[in-house]
């Protein structure tokens, strides 16, 4: 094969590749709602063993992702002692307990505000502050938890899907290991596993689909009679 040949074969080859990927990572309908339950577990040089695990829901539709942390009751009935008046003076805003929606234009570019809707409360957070709120400004990781070029580094695994339609994906580099169940038609992972062979470290992600939050009960419907404040707002 001469160098001219090798060439179209190298580019269809990679064309190929980038259309699998693109086409795993495409579903007709992008709408999903989804239980988000993340794990973490690590054992310490000293001994010392230490597990989390905390829940989201999302609620992807086309142009919108809500991520929204499942909080525990008491958590909730520590919130409802505590009057607006009380909670406004403090003048702190929880972006961990608060609700991420993103908005997508057309042309791509996002809008991220974070929701608490104990206080009634929107902030609008610009690109610049995205690393300080914990947001790494991707789109396809906020709804689908996997974007199109890390999942087009994994390689399909020898394990059986644990899900008809689902494929498993893995990639080992030295001890850490990684292994993503991808469910084209729903476009989400439903498992993501990262950790240690020899198990001081995992971190699990795991996602159950739910029954579709109606339309008219979105959740970012109404935000227009909350109190809209942006980010600097909190600044000291």
């Amino acid at each position: 094969m001469n160098l001219l040949h090798w060439s179209c074969a190298l580019a269809v080859l990679l064309l190929s590749v980038s259309a699998h990927a693109a086409a795993l990572h495409t579903a007709p309908d992008a709408s999903l709602d989804a239980e988000i339950t993340h794990t973490r577990h690590l054992v310490t040089r000293s001994g010392v063993v230490r597990d989390e695990s905390w829940q989201q829901r999302l609620i992807r539709r086309p142009g919108h992702i809500w991520l929204e942390r499942i909080l525990p009751a008491q958590v909730y009935a520590g919130h409802e002692l505590e009057s607006t008046a009380e909670h406004e003076a403090h003048e702190h805003f929880d972006f961990t307990a608060a609700a991420l929606h993103l908005m997508q234009a057309a042309d791509g570019t996002l809008h991220a505000e974070y929701v608490d809707r104990n206080s009634r409360q929107v902030v609008f957070v610009p690109a610049t502050e995205y690393a300080a709120v914990g947001f790494d400004g991707s789109w396809e990781r906020a709804g689908d938890l996997l974007s199109a070029a890390e999942l087009q580094r994994l390689k399909p695994s020898q394990q059986t899907p644990q899900q008809a339609g689902a494929t498993t994906y893995e990639n080992q580099r030295g001890d850490w290991f990684t292994r993503v169940l991808w469910n084209p038609v729903l476009r989400i992972a439903l498992l993501i596993e990262t950790g240690t062979r020899n198990g001081t470290v995992l971190h699990r992600t795991q996602v159950k689909p739910l029954p579709s939050t109606p339309a008219a009960e979105l959740p970012w419907l109404g935000l227009e009679t909350y109190t809209h404040r942006e980010y600097d707002d909190f600044l000291d």
